[in-house]
């Protein structure tokens, strides 16, 4: 409540001009004293065309299966999501995700749920932004008609403690549109 009290008697203060100045300011964020904001100095490792090859690309149209169209295999699409895992390579992992909800439980790093398309993208962000992985690997794939999955191990550094963790995560999928995508993960250890 104070804090509401000390904005309005701001505002009052500076009146409509100002307020006018600051929303002009606000507006053209090039001009006056906006500095360029700096990159990250941490960049992931880039992945070749051949691995990004292995999985469906989330910019194009999708295909129906009737189209005569291939798509990528169950094993391909594990393999291409563990690689992109392991260079934290954001935009190859997300196009393995479909369009409805995916359930997520990756261990303590992150709060287990239900997330949609645009929550996945945050999700990952986070994941990645806490965390140093030093591997992903596909130990084995296991594939049942209806929902194919893959066991995989996550070796992490914690960047907010200096932690190292091995996390045993399952990788589901399910058919969406005539592809493989992501349908659950969830930790089968904790760090």
């Amino acid at each position: 409540m104070h804090y509401l009290l000390s904005m309005s008697g701001f505002l009052f203060r500076i009146g409509a001009y100002g307020m006018f100045a600051v929303l002009v300011a606000l507006a053209h964020p090039s001009q006056g004293n906006a500095q360029p904001q700096p990159t990250s100095p941490r960049r992931a490792p880039a992945v070749t065309g051949q691995q990004k090859s292995l999985l469906p690309n989330k910019h194009s149209p999708r295909v129906s299966p009737d189209s005569g169209a291939r798509s990528a295999s169950p094993r391909q699409t594990l393999s291409g999501f563990s690689q992109a895992w392991a260079g934290e390579d954001l935009p190859t992992l997300l196009s393995v995700f479909g369009d409805r909800r995916v359930s997520i439980d990756v261990g303590a790093i992150a709060r287990a749920g239900e997330y949609g398309p645009a929550q996945v993208r945050f999700l990952f962000k986070r994941i990645f932004a806490r965390t140093d992985t030093r591997a992903f690997t596909l130990k084995r794939y296991r594939p049942h008609a209806d929902a194919p999955h893959g066991i995989c191990d996550w070796l992490y550094v914690d960047e907010r403690n200096g932690g190292s963790h091995r996390v045993r995560l399952v990788v589901s999928l399910r058919k969406e549109a005539g592809l493989w995508v992501i349908d659950e993960i969830r930790s089968a250890s904790r760090p």
